[in-house]
């Protein structure tokens, strides 16, 4: 800390040099001539005293000059440091605004640039959408004009067949009857020849024996004569004619109303019949597995790749096409490594040819077998993809020739005897729905089954169907083995179900059966197609009872008015 006495520049001040003056003075006038003298001390005291206060005044101003100076500087300084700090502040503002105003107008320019892009983007999807609407606009004219012309040529040829069956029936009918009117005049004939022999016989008895010669060239020639002058006037003959006519008539009227419409009865016996192929389908089933436990003839390996790659289906095309072929692969290692032993496949066809047996692996079948189960199962619970991918499987594995009884005979009949167990409603099967029995009829799981599960699964069966039925070969080099006229034959068991038979599963499986297949069923039917989906969508459920799932239905026409431009 500084001396009280010292000023900034590290000098005595006066008051602090006045002792040592005073010492100073003391020393000299102790050499002065005065030094006893009292007045004398005391001017020089005073002179000393204004002296020293002079001199302090003049540090003082001196003080003041320097604190002034360095005031003056300081207040300089510090306005060179406000105005430079207003000069930074300014050009930083400046440099602000500048940035600001470039990033405004970049903002501006990205803005403007994304307006045009967006706008050339809305322009470009709008002449996408317009022409894509114009395209299916052609398409639709195209596919009706395809379909009207189809139609016509089918109805051509379905009349051109009803004629030759007609007139076929006509000539068998007219065969027959004039064999029947042959065979009677011969009878008649020979009845009249044997009663003529007869008579002349017991004339030449009684005669002479002169007039036996005469009568007996007399009578020989009339078993000749009869059929001749009599070949329609038998009464025998009218009896056989007459019903025969009668038959022949009925028989193609009823034949005629057997192609337009199946009665009750004649659906419940193909469906038994369908049950009791997945009888014996279920029997084969356990044969193989009890003779797949020999280690001389197992199949459990190939059973285990196929259970392995049905599970690996999914929505992504490439993945499956590659599992497509591990199924065929390992259908094709069955075949040639196990030919023997061979099962019959008659009893596994609805309505075969003939009864003769037709042989096949028992190991390819015990396969497609397999293969129809697995892919059922994965309807009941898949997304329309997969199950569309499935389908695909199953339409190429029940119709590649080597998979054929002779190249010819399909054993689709093994899938569908599946399908009648599972889901009797695309069959023509009803019952009523609130029994344990009724819910067993129509396809229920359990008869005290969640709703929700029993829902999921028919969605997913009537969407299988549709996507089995509605594959297009044309193509193809193979026959579809199962076409586009039973998923027709599935809508019309729907159509001709009595309204108050119509029960909840009936109505979730025909949304399953419509919702997702009507781009594709209007591509083979047309016009006929729109009839046949306004016939089960607006006019069937008019008279049906009331319920949840109905109203699921009742609601497709208007979505497929807003969705896909229809009108039903």
């Amino acid at each position: 800390m500084a001396s009280p006495h010292r000023d900034r520049a590290g000098t005595a001040s006066p008051a602090s040099r006045t002792p040592r003056a005073d010492h100073t003075y003391a020393r000299k006038s102790h050499n002065s001539p005065y030094r006893h003298s009292p007045r004398r001390s005391e001017t020089l005291v005073d002179e000393i005293g204004a002296l020293h206060i002079r001199e302090e005044r003049a540090w003082r101003q001196r003080q003041d000059e320097r604190d002034a100076e360095q005031e003056r500087r300081h207040q300089q300084a510090l306005a060179q440091a406000a105005a430079e700090h207003d000069r930074i502040l300014r050009n930083a503002i400046e440099a602000a605004e500048t940035e600001a105003l470039k990033q405004e107008r970049e903002r501006k320019q990205k803005e403007e640039e994304e307006r045009r892009v967006l706008e050339a983007e809305r322009s470009a999807k709008a002449a996408r959408e317009a022409a894509e609407r114009q395209r299916k606009k052609e398409e639709l004219q195209r596919q009706e004009q395809e379909q009207e012309k189809r139609a016509a040529e089918e109805r051509e040829i379905q009349e051109q067949e009803a004629r030759l069956a007609q007139q076929k029936r006509q000539n068998e009918a007219d065969a027959l009857r004039r064999k029947q009117e042959h065979e009677a005049s011969e009878r008649k004939a020979k009845e009249e020849a044997d009663a003529a022999a007869a008579a002349a016989a017991a004339k030449t008895a009684a005669a002479p024996p002169a007039q036996a010669a005469p009568n007996t060239q007399q009578s020989q020639p009339q078993p000749s004569l009869t059929p001749v002058t009599q070949p329609s006037t038998a009464p025998a003959v009218q009896p056989i004619s007459k019903p025969t006519t009668q038959i022949a008539v009925p028989s193609s009227a009823s034949v005629a109303q057997s192609a337009l419409k199946s009665t009750p009865a004649q659906l419940e016996a193909v469906h038994k019949q369908y049950l009791e192929i997945h009888k014996r389908l279920k029997k084969m089933r356990e044969t193989v597995d009890e003779q797949s436990r020999a280690p001389q003839w197992s199949i459990s390996d190939h059973r285990r790749k196929i259970n392995t790659v049905m599970g690996q289906f999914t929505p992504d095309k490439v993945k499956n096409r590659a599992a497509l072929k591990r199924v065929l692969e390992t259908l094709n290692d069955a075949l040639n490594s196990r030919p023997e032993p061979t099962i019959n496949v008659t009893p596994f066809l609805a309505n075969p040819p003939d009864n003769s047996e037709r042989h096949m692996p028992l190991a390819l079948v015990y396969l497609l077998n397999l293969i129809s189960k697995l892919v059922i199962n994965q309807f009941c619970s898949d997304n329309i993809a997969t199950i569309d991918a499935l389908a695909i499987v199953l339409v190429t594995v029940f119709s590649k020739p080597e998979y054929l009884h002779n190249g010819t005979t399909s054993l689709i009949d093994i899938l569908l005897a599946k399908y009648h167990v599972v889901c009797p409603v695309l069959f023509g099967i009803y019952g009523n729905e609130k029994t344990s029995e009724g819910r067993k009829r129509i396809g229920w799981d359990r008869a005290d089954g969640d709703l929700e599960i029993h829902k999921s699964r028919m969605a997913g069966l009537a969407t299988g169907y549709g996507c089995l039925s509605l594959r297009d070969f044309s193509k193809s080099k193979s026959n579809n083995p199962f076409p586009p006229p039973n998923y027709w034959r599935a809508l019309s068991y729907f159509a001709n179900t009595p309204p108050a038979h119509l029960q909840p599963t009936h109505w979730l499986v025909l949304k399953g059966l419509v919702d997702t297949h009507v781009e594709k069923f209007l591509k083979f039917y047309g016009q006929a197609g729109l009839a046949a989906l306004r016939k089960v969508l607006v006019e069937l459920p008019r008279d049906a009872p009331d319920n949840a799932a109905k109203d699921a239905v009742v609601v497709l026409p208007e979505l497929l008015r807003t969705t896909r431009c229809l009108t039903l």
